[in-house]
């Protein structure tokens, strides 16, 4: 799986607009979720920066706050590629107790519009679990089908990473 934000795009945009049937106009949605072996807690602390995605997403180099409190609903951050790509985004919500937080894209090269995310932790038995939830528009030229494979892509491979932090 490619890891970078940018290489996603190229290769979502490498597709001729013509070749892809229309996307709806209706929102698509993803969700990923994975089951870990330790405790909310842990995985709340491993993932609750706003300003943190670097440390346990692979396609992101550097995470920079750009402006607001790291995690108080308005704070902005810029996500940077090892390649150089940037993608922004605005906390929406952010929520220690129920250990979750929102946020949206405000400038991305991605191939989706209107995108809207959610991760939340939840206590399991024996450890906890990570559900990763966006919603967005494919972009003109990009089918549905494309946008969701590359954005589960991205959660997947976060998720995957998590695992591997976290066993």
């Amino acid at each position: 799986m490619k890891s970078s934000l940018s290489t996603l795009a190229a290769f979502a945009f490498s597709y001729c607009a013509a070749c892809l049937p229309a996307h709806a106009a209706d929102l698509v949605t993803v969700s990923e979720k994975a089951v870990l072996p330790v405790s909310a807690a842990k995985t709340w602390n491993t993932i609750r920066r706003f300003d943190g995605l670097h440390q346990w997403h692979p396609a992101i180099a550097a995470t920079e706050l750009k402006s607001g409190k790291a995690d108080a609903k308005g704070a902005v951050r810029v996500l940077k590629t090892a390649d150089g790509a940037a993608v922004t985004e605005e906390l929406l919500g952010h929520d220690d107790k129920l250990m979750t937080y929102s946020y949206r894209m405000t400038d991305t090269p991605l191939p989706v519009a209107d995108f809207k995310s959610t991760i939340k932790v939840t206590a399991l038995p024996s450890g906890s679990s990570v559900e990763w939830t966006s919603s967005f528009k494919a972009k003109d030229g990009v089918s549905d089908g494309d946008a969701k494979k590359m954005v589960a892509g991205f959660h997947q491979a976060g998720l995957e990473k998590l695992k591997a932090i976290l066993k």
